[in-house]
């Protein structure tokens, strides 16, 4: 039978053992993050796997100070990262999405993220249509998604972005034509 560090590669390992010097397995530090934060930022993918079996929902649904969820985070990528699995990206958002609240979702950063606007950005059309389907950015009225349908278009995600349009209301459509003419 294996051990539960034998699960993890060595990057995980670092990560798991450093946190629990100072932080018990569900304790969140003092930038509000969970080791499940900590695990999807640096892309460590057998641990995020194992926490989202492990964690309840409270933990699975808790935004950090800066307002990202573990989703958010995983959805997040940094463009000079060179091994990028975006099958495992893809295995976590959905395992995530599976287990969040409604409500988390839909959660807006303090730099204005969401995880539709990380999943649009990163040519994530699959995610980005499961929490359409789940109508999540339920905060319509107040979301132009411009920034949502300029990645649809950078990435030719033509689908996604008919989703997107058909969740705006008409004067949003109107107001984004009126937009692409000035451009």
């Amino acid at each position: 039978m294996q051990s539960i560090t034998e699960l993890f590669n060595n990057n995980e390992k670092n990560l798991l053992n450093e946190y629990l010097k100072h932080y018990k397995i569900n304790e969140i530090d003092n930038n509000g993050k969970t080791l499940l934060h900590y695990a999807c930022i640096y892309k460590l993918y057998n641990l995020a796997n194992y926490l989202i079996n492990i964690y309840d929902d409270d933990i699975i649904n808790k935004q950090d100070n800066d307002g990202y969820t573990s989703l958010i985070h995983i959805l997040n990528i940094n463009l000079d990262e060179n091994k990028i699995n975006y099958d495992e990206i893809k295995n976590i958002s959905n395992k995530l999405i599976l287990k969040m609240n409604f409500l988390s979702l839909d959660y807006e950063t303090k730099d204005g993220k969401t995880a539709l606007l990380e999943a649009c950005k990163n040519g994530f059309e699959d995610i980005a249509l499961s929490l359409l389907n789940l109508d999540v950015n339920l905060i319509l009225y107040v979301k132009d998604f411009k920034d949502e349908i300029y990645w649809c278009e950078y990435h030719e995600m033509i689908n996604l972005k008919m989703k997107i349009l058909s969740k705006i209301s008409l004067n949003e459509i109107s107001d984004y034509i009126e937009f692409n003419r000035k451009i």
